[in-house]
């Protein structure tokens, strides 16, 4: 069963399967958008979630975390891709990409990014 809005107003397409929910997807004008919230989002027919991917006008992109996240049938992050506009970094490429284009996460992702590497 698929439910499925007006394509100007931003709401989900819901999938499901016989026992719970299948996905989640939101679109704006036909494109896989959604700003401060994952546009996709899968799960296991057991109910654990499989994905979600952050969109903005159809490209994969996130500036405060990663734009892809997977997850295994029992729960385990499997994994995590760092993506701005389509284009795929390393975490430590993606924080400095977020100083070159002036993003207001770049000074909180940089310090986590720190904490990380140096085990402070």
């Amino acid at each position: 069963m698929i439910k499925k809005f007006d394509k100007f107003k931003q709401e989900p397409e819901i999938g499901y399967y016989s026992n719970g929910l299948r996905y989640e997807k939101w679109e704006l004008n036909d494109k896989l958008h959604r700003e401060d919230e994952p546009a996709y989002q899968d799960w296991y027919e057991n109910g654990q979630k499989s994905s979600e991917r952050w969109y903005l006008n159809d490209k994969l992109h996130r500036e405060d975390g990663p734009a892809f996240i997977s997850w295994s049938i029992n729960g385990q992050k499997r994994n995590e891709w760092w993506i701005l506009n389509d284009k795929h970094y390393s975490k430590e490429e993606w924080v400095n990409k977020l100083k070159e284009i002036g993003s207001p996460h770049y000074k909180e992702q940089k310090m986590l990014l720190d904490v990380e590497k140096y085990n402070i």
